[in-house]
C-alpha cells in the first residue's frame, strides 16, 4: 500500500477479536517503532513490552476498575498490547518520542490490515499499583507512558475525513 494510502485508511479501532496476531506482525510492528525518531538519539531510553498474557490483562482490568469504577477493558480487549516507557526526564520529550514510536506502529498495523488505537489513560491506573506496574517487568527506572492495543478489527474500519485550518505566512 502507498503511505498516502495508509495514511489515509488508518483510524482507531475499539473492538478486536480474540485471535492472536502472529510474531511475524508484532516483530515489524516493533521494527517500525525502531525506525522511529526519537530525540537525541535517546533510543537507549526507551523500551517496548508486548503483552499477550490473559492474566495480566485481567489484573490491569481489575486494577482499572477499584481505579476509575469503569468496567470495562481501556484497551478494548485487544489481544496483544505494546506498552512504550521511557526514563526520558523530560515528560514533554517522553512523550513526543512515545508519540513518534506509537505512530510508526499505528500506520504499519493499518498497512498490515490489524486494528489498533493509541491509549494512555489506564496507565495512571497501573502506575499506580505497585504489583500491576512490576507486571511490566521494566527496566530501573523507566515508566510506561503510553501503548498501542493491537489485534484483527471486529469492527468496520470507517476512515476519518477531518480538515484543518491552514494560514499561510
Amino acid at each position: 500500500m502507498e503511505t498516502r494510502d495508509v495514511i489515509k485508511k488508518r483510524n482507531s479501532i475499539r473492538k478486536f477479536k480474540e485471535e492472536a496476531i502472529s510474531k511475524e506482525n508484532i516483530d515489524r510492528l516493533l521494527e517500525a517503532a525502531e525506525c522511529a525518531s526519537v530525540g537525541h538519539g535517546y533510543y537507549d531510553k526507551m523500551h517496548l513490552t508486548v503483552i499477550q498474557n490473559k492474566d495480566v490483562f485481567d489484573k490491569f482490568n481489575k486494577v482499572i476498575k477499584d481505579d476509575t469504577g469503569k468496567e470495562n477493558s481501556l484497551f478494548y480487549n485487544a489481544p496483544t498490547l505494546i506498552v512504550m516507557s521511557t526514563n526520558i526526564d523530560e515528560d514533554l520529550l517522553a512523550g513526543q518520542c512515545v508519540g513518534t514510536m506509537g505512530e510508526n506502529m499505528l500506520l504499519t498495523a493499518t498497512d498490515l490490515d490489524l486494528g489498533a488505537v493509541y491509549i494512555d489513560t489506564f496507565l495512571e491506573s497501573i502506575k499506580k499499583d505497585e504489583e500491576a506496574l512490576n507486571l511490566l517487568d521494566l527496566p530501573e527506572g523507566f515508566r510506561p507512558i503510553a501503548a498501542i492495543a493491537v489485534g484483527y478489527m471486529d469492527m468496520p474500519s470507517v476512515p476519518k475525513n477531518h480538515s484543518i485550518d491552514v494560514n499561510y505566512i
